[in-house]
């Protein structure tokens, strides 16, 4: 059902962009039988104008003249980082030693990882994604930097909110939502 919610979610905010497709993450959730079901009519309320959101793509979004740029940016989807932005990062010191988990095989690890740019404000949703493919956003290279409101990752739960990213992004503001 997360998957649907992030779908959805997706859809509303392709309604207030420029674009005129949906937004979505890679069409498989074994761990659900009914999901083939329920994304057949997540597609017919699309009308079929979907798209599949890659690390990289880039989401434009309306904004008012005068006000500041707006960037919605796809870092990370179907367990699957941007490695482009790793040519002008430099080494991150934090990662050495950092721990490595088994993989994860469930959802979450193909989770959508968003990175919001509003003028000089920054904000990093991860989603549910999980410690290794976190970790994998700024190891060996750190090519975010700093933020302002990092979401907290997966509801606080310790399968994901790797220490490594934590320190690299060294968010003003963490917000968790969701499981106590």
């Amino acid at each position: 059902m997360r998957r649907i919610g992030t779908v959805l979610r997706l859809g509303i905010l392709a309604s207030r962009s420029q674009q005129s497709c949906v937004w979505h993450p890679q069409a498989d959730l074994p761990e659900d039988p009914q999901f083939q079901e329920r994304y057949a009519a997540y597609r017919k309320a699309a009308q079929d104008k979907t798209e599949t959101l890659k690390p990289g793509d880039q989401i434009k979004l309306k904004v008012a003249k005068g006000t500041p740029p707006l960037t919605l940016l796809c870092l990370a989807s179907n367990n699957t980082t941007l490695k482009t932005m790793r040519k002008i990062a430099k080494i991150n010191p934090v990662c050495k030693g950092a721990e490595i988990k088994p993989a994860d095989t469930t959802d979450n690890a193909r989770s959508i990882v968003l990175w919001l740019r509003y003028g000089t404000f920054d904000f990093f949703n991860p989603g549910d994604v999980t410690w290794n493919v976190e970790g994998e956003l700024v190891c060996p290279y750190a090519p975010l930097g700093v933020i302002d409101l990092y979401q907290v990752s997966h509801h606080g739960l310790n399968t994901s909110n790797n220490p490594v990213i934590l320190k690299t992004l060294s968010p003003t503001v963490a917000r968790r939502c969701g499981v106590p």
